[in-house]
């Protein structure tokens, strides 16, 4: 199934207009989603692993070069005779 971008998003005649229905549905939902994500957020307990701990992310999904940095990053710590391992979240 291939999805399309809304065609609303590209029109330049909605200066003036007030927003639509769906537009405030969706501004709604943000700001539900941006109180409970912080406040789960400000639940959770800081744990030390016990170990360093190198993160490699961003807001972005997917196309941003993440993997090849972590790639690159573990053969460079392998190298200097460093025990790396790799968890991911990544698809699938």
């Amino acid at each position: 199934m291939k999805l399309r971008t809304p065609r609303d998003w590209y029109r330049r005649d909605r200066v003036g207009r007030r927003p639509g229905l769906l537009f405030l549905f969706g501004l709604l939902a943000a700001g539900v989603w941006t109180r409970v994500t912080a406040r789960r957020i400000a639940r959770a307990r800081s744990v030390d692993p016990g170990i360093p701990v190198i993160c490699v992310g961003n807001l972005t999904v997917g196309g941003a070069g993440k993997t090849p940095i972590v790639r690159e990053l573990t053969k460079a710590l392998i190298a200097r005779g460093v025990a790396a391992h790799v968890l991911t979240r990544g698809h699938g």
